[in-house]
């Protein structure tokens, strides 16, 4: 089976594809910005000129599966609005209608949780109303709703994965991850043994680890077809935490390296209040996936990474 990664070489990219390598029936051809350094028989490297459109519509010549991971990430879309919209927006349905020319078979978007908004309350499913707050947040939205209308009549099964808050330890020391929450915190407590809080700690998250990502994609590879009536699903954890229960969990799992760690509130701390939700993942875990991934275990392997790199 031939897979089409694109962003293949960012976090999550890099820790897809180390997963997606277990299975030796999968042939993955790779396009991203950076350069490859994996040697792997069953990899091959895909450039993608996204400038040029005919470029595009021909890259998914020869593709049973397309995973879009490529994105601009929050802090670029802020800073180059504009440029956001061309590559978020335009340039996923130039893919998608490569995937449709070519009779891909699955096309996989990973969409956002923020989607819904930034300060979520009460029980979010997919068809929960859409509050796109920040440029980034807004392409994903644009793009989604842009994608479902050229989902009509079209042999390609289109995938919207709104994905909540992954952590784990990357592949490599290169990949720009260390602003997410629990990568930061984990990263202060073992490089600086002091953590300085950008908040109150009382806010609310979902959490999946980066390993039960990876499954639910296979998951969708392996096992979900054009019989499921359903094109987005939320991607999550089972359960919300405070980030002061992830700071607390942090600093007790990172005792194995560090003896004392220092906690601080930033004076410029962002006072939220807690507010209960649910990230209702039921409709993706009714296709038969299971969650399986502790999170202390996911946790451990971050901090390892981090503590030897």
């Amino acid at each position: 089976m031939n897979i089409l990664i694109s962003g293949s070489n960012g976090y999550i990219g890099g820790r897809l594809v180390e997963y997606l390598l277990r299975f030796k029936d999968f042939k993955l051809f790779l396009s991203s910005r950076k350069n490859f350094n994996q040697k792997n028989n069953n990899i091959r490297f895909l450039k993608i000129n996204w400038q040029n459109s005919e470029d595009v519509l021909n890259s998914c010549k020869n593709m049973d599966v397309v995973i879009h991971l490529a994105s601009m990430n929050s802090k670029a879309c802020s800073e180059y609005p504009e440029d956001a919209k061309i590559f978020n927006i335009n340039n996923t349905l130039k893919f998608f209608e490569s995937a449709i020319k070519n009779k891909v078979k699955k096309f996989i978007f990973i969409s956002s949780i923020h989607v819904y908004g930034d300060q979520l309350i009460a029980k979010i499913n997919e068809n929960s109303l859409k509050n796109p707050i920040s440029m980034y947040a807004y392409t994903k939205s644009v793009a989604e709703d842009k994608l479902l209308k050229l989902n009509k009549d079209v042999k390609t099964k289109l995938f919207i994965l709104r994905l909540s808050n992954v952590f784990g330890p990357p592949v490599n020391n290169f990949s720009d991850c260390w602003s997410l929450v629990f990568n930061d915190l984990s990263y202060q407590a073992i490089k600086t043994r002091n953590i300085i809080m950008k908040s109150n700690g009382k806010q609310m998250r979902n959490f999946i680890t980066m390993t039960d990502f990876c499954r639910s994609i296979n998951h969708i590879i392996k096992f979900l077809d054009n019989k499921n009536e359903y094109n987005v699903f939320n991607i999550g954890g089972e359960k919300n935490i405070q980030i002061l229960d992830v700071l607390n969990l942090i600093k007790d799992r990172s005792k194995i390296y560090v003896k004392d760690i220092n906690v601080s509130f930033s004076k410029a701390f962002s006072n939220f209040n807690e507010k209960e939700f649910v990230y209702d993942i039921s409709r993706f875990i009714s296709t038969g996936f299971k969650l399986e991934k502790d999170f202390v275990e996911e946790l451990d392997e971050l901090l390892r990474f981090i503590e030897n790199n």
